[in-house]
């Protein structure tokens, strides 16, 4: 686990006393059940200040300065026989001198834990997200714009072999989801719930490097008492699925059909489309595409990659189709790195008019001065653009259209393995258009500097 931890990705976050007692109570709960002697982990301290001249974000808004405080940190389990370990965070709190704002308390938390008993055919996974998210998802305000978020998931999975080449698995999935209710008027944007979920599947490994599997799902969604206008729903999937791994391409193609019907007896079918791949172009590149087109799933279980995720667009009460393409290329050498992403979905929402169009591209350098200071790859100047344009044809919003484009260029200079300086000049310039078409322009410059202590080791 090597993730970046330089001051123009760290984010100000800080949890409240409750939610670091459940990160702490759940952090200790796993690390009670295994030995932590082969695992690494990696933190830093955060101090940053905050220049700008719109500090509030919105219309009309005045100077001002955001001090902050945070700790992130990682830890990753390695050479353990029975476990995968994978614990992650963000924690800090920001103070702000224009007295209109509030000052904040935000935290990000995730956890992944599987359990791979030796001499078995169980597994046990775990996950567990503890973070924020925004109030009003339509709007462009960045401050005092967010709400807690909850997912908490447990999946046991068994498998019955039939030959050394074909299988059957069995797999139950739990989730729970929780996001805070808030004093302001967030219709439609809520979706406190659970869903509970069984899947068997026939498994054929056709070769060392492919797999075909024919799948059936069954599920069943409940919302909370106080969602208004939520819909409860079960759902009923059959596909198919084709995985293929080798050292330089992982693929996962899913085809099918949904059913979905809801508390009012309403019957909804749709295609169920999944396309991911992964290529190793060679050592220093490396390219991602991935499609979807189904109703909404709050999990994204990616075989090709061994990987599960909780789904970020879960703040819906009803169901979805989701349509979504996505890219991202990386290049990563010793002196220049590249990134570029590029990603479109539209949502719709079952039995009415409601539709969501989001696009976002970014793209991103960083230039190593390894070279010019002679301190090894710390040093460096990174550029960042990210372009982000949604329309809104719905009932929830009288916003019809954001468009926001962010410019960052930050100077990391490492004075030290452990401790480094950034300096940051940010420009971010939205508009958004409402239904009866009057049209907000806010254009805001920042200026930061951070001073951050980092370190990283095993256990």
């Amino acid at each position: 686990m090597d993730k970046d931890l330089s001051p123009i990705t760290i984010k100000t976050r800080l949890a409240t006393p409750t939610t670091i007692a459940r990160s702490i109570s759940l952090a200790l709960t796993i690390f009670g059940c295994v030995s932590l002697h082969a695992a690494q982990y990696q933190y830093a301290l955060n101090t940053q200040v905050e220049d700008s001249n719109n500090i509030t974000g919105q219309l009309g808004g005045d100077e001002g300065e955001a001090y902050s405080l945070g700790l992130s940190f990682g830890l990753d389990s390695f050479q353990l026989r029975e476990w995968d370990i994978d614990l992650n965070g963000q924690i800090s709190s920001v103070e702000y001198s224009e007295d209109s704002l509030q000052n904040e308390e935000l935290y990000d938390f995730q956890s992944t834990v599987l359990y791979k008993p030796l001499h078995s055919k169980f597994t046990l996974l775990t996950l567990a997200n503890y973070g924020q998210v925004p109030i009003n998802r339509f709007s462009t305000q960045e401050v005092n714009n967010v709400r807690d978020e909850r997912a908490w998931v447990m999946r046991p999975r068994y498998y019955y072999s039939m030959t050394q080449t074909d299988r059957v698995n069995f797999e139950y999935t739990f989730f729970d989801y929780y996001l805070e209710e808030t004093d302001q008027p967030v219709l439609g944007q809520n979706s406190t719930n659970v869903t509970q979920s069984f899947l068997v599947n026939y498994e054929k490994q056709v070769n060392p490097t492919n797999s075909l599997s024919l799948n059936l799902k069954t599920s069943e969604t409940e919302y909370d008492e106080s969602e208004v206008n939520a819909i409860d729903y079960d759902r009923d999937d059959i596909f198919l699925r084709w995985v293929m791994r080798n050292s330089t391409n992982q693929i996962q193609i899913d085809l099918g059909e949904s059913d979905i019907v809801d508390a009012n007896q309403q019957e909804l079918k749709q295609d169920l489309q999944v396309v991911s791949i992964s290529r190793q172009i060679n050592l220093n590149n490396s390219i991602e595409l991935a499609y979807s087109n189904s109703f909404n799933n709050q999990l994204n279980t990616n075989e090709n990659t061994n990987t599960v995720s909780v789904n970020q667009q879960n703040n819906f009460s009803r169901v979805q189709v989701v349509e979504e393409y996505s890219l991202n290329f990386t290049h990563d050498d010793s002196i220049f790195d590249f990134t570029l992403g590029f990603s479109d979905s539209e949502i719709d929402q079952v039995g009415s008019n409601n539709t969501e169009q989001r696009k976002q591209g970014s793209v991103g350098l960083t230039y190593s001065l390894t070279r010019l200071f002679n301190n090894g790859s710390r040093s460096s100047v990174r550029i960042n653009y990210i372009k982000s344009e949604s329309e809104f044809d719905t009932s929830f919003t009288a916003i019809a259209a954001n468009e926001i484009d962010n410019y960052r260029i930050a100077f990391n200079y490492a004075f030290s393995s452990n401790f480094q300086i950034s300096l940051e000049y940010s420009v971010r310039n939205t508009i958004q258009q409402n239904v009866d078409f009057t049209v907000n322009e806010i254009d805001t410059e920042s200026t930061f500097i951070n001073f951050i202590y980092s370190d990283r080791g095993r256990l």
